[in-house]
């Protein structure tokens, strides 16, 4: 339905991207004062506090902002978080001066928040998967790179065929120089190759394209055959004791519920998965506010990992390492909102709270918790492919687990590279 509303009651929805470059809006704004009125109508859908959140039309309400109008006319459309998504997609492709870079942002998201896969996008679309899959691959070119490709104007383009090449360059400020090349002289694609192979003739390994890599990381606390003695898991469960012995273990629903599941209840690929490494190795409380930033900018979807380095594991054996930092109620909340699948602590406990919250939170929502595990540092900040498996005991409330990390890393590949767009 069409409807004229108050600018002041249309704002943006806080998890979607919007375009930063809008062009000019000076003349936007002209056009828009002169009619009184924008010449095509923006897209919103209600909210229950009687305001509009923005589905498409950034350019024309800003425009309309600066313009002095008080109202303009829009197509009103109730409508859930994933429609709002797949008709950003669809109006963003239509776009003369789309952006790869920003439909990737879109295509990813479209996958968080829906859990679907990016074929199924694909053909949701209809896109052949390459259109999206080779978009995606462009979010992991370094954010420098990525927040000038944003904020450059809109008729400065550079194709997609650019990227890729430039994301063959290994130093990011080697591939900072090349796209202001691009974005200023107009590089083509045969040029930039000539620019990278420039490169490489000299021999400099700073700046000439990666391969990949697998480097393995034990996340396991070592422990010997009395550590899994009965009295001592039997401690484990003691909300007040300290064992003397701490390894890397798993806490289960069962340890605080009746008739709660047991760790031979999981599927096995239940402890596997993306696992994102978040530091908070300076703090004492750890709050959405701390880890929010980090974790949306990794598009944390659901049935992820999350493992909280604290730094804590080198005070293993001391009294100190009991005097641990601790996850807030709030944080334990909106892990579970996000559909987490499982957290992992370097420290004996993720809470000093005597009312166990933080466990029972989690635990009543299917969140397993990885404790005491191992020194973290090498993988902090990163994405990591996580294999926790506990051990196969029946009706275990409190399981042993080995735990390895797998990260994938830049190596270096010889000078002479033969370019090829996928």
């Amino acid at each position: 339905m069409l409807k004229r509303i108050e600018v002041s009651k249309v704002r943006a929805i806080p998890w979607l991207p919007y375009r930063e470059q809008l062009g000019d809006l000076v003349s936007l704004a002209k056009s828009i004062a002169a009619k009184g009125d924008v010449d095509v109508p923006l897209k919103v859908r209600p909210t229950p506090d009687g305001s509009y959140e923005l589905i498409w039309g950034k350019r024309r309400l800003e425009a309309a902002k600066l313009a002095g109008i008080e109202r303009v006319t829009c197509i009103v459309e109730d409508m859930d978080d994933e429609e709002v998504l797949r008709q950003c997609v669809v109006e963003n492709l239509h776009r003369e001066d789309r952006n790869p870079l920003e439909e990737g942002e879109l295509f990813h998201l479209l996958k968080v928040r829906t859990g679907k896969t990016y074929d199924e996008i694909a053909r949701m679309l209809g896109l052949h998967p390459k259109y999206v899959y080779n978009r995606v691959e462009l979010l992991k070119l370094p954010d420098p790179v990525k927040e000038r490709l944003k904020s450059f104007p809109t008729d400065r383009k550079v194709g997609l065929s650019q990227l890729i090449h430039l994301m063959k360059v290994r130093d990011p400020r080697a591939q900072m120089e090349l796209l202001t090349e691009v974005l200023e002289k107009g590089l083509s694609v045969d040029e930039l190759k000539k620019r990278i192979a420039e490169i490489t003739s000299k021999g400099d390994q700073s700046a000439v394209a990666m391969g990949r890599s697998t480097a393995y990381f034990d996340l396991t606390v070592p422990l010997n055959p009395e550590d899994v003695a009965p009295t001592t898991l039997s401690n484990l469960r003691e909300v007040e004791s300290r064992p003397r012995k701490v390894f890397t273990h798993f806490d289960t629903p069962s340890l605080f519920f009746a008739g709660g599941k047991t760790i031979d209840q999981y599927p096995l690929d239940w402890f596997i998965g993306k696992a994102v490494v978040v530091d908070v190795s300076k703090l004492e409380t750890i709050t959405v506010e701390n880890v929010k930033e980090s974790l949306v900018r990794h598009y944390l979807p659901p049935r992820m990992i999350v493992l909280f380095y604290t730094g804590w594991a080198r005070k293993r054996g001391s009294d100190e390492y009991y005097e641990h930092p601790e996850i807030s109620p709030e944080l334990a909340d909106w892990l579970v909102e996000r559909r987490v699948k499982m957290i992992g602590v370097d420290m004996p406990n993720p809470e000093r709270r005597p009312d166990r919250y933080v466990h029972k939170k989690l635990l009543s929502n299917d969140v397993l918790i990885l404790e005491n595990l191992d020194d973290m540092s090498p993988i902090a900040g990163r994405i990591v492919t996580l294999y926790a498996f506990p051990m196969r005991l029946r009706g275990s409330e409190v399981t042993p687990a080995r735990v390895v990390a797998r990260l994938r890393v830049r190596r270096r590949v010889p000078t002479k590279v033969e370019y090829r767009v996928p």
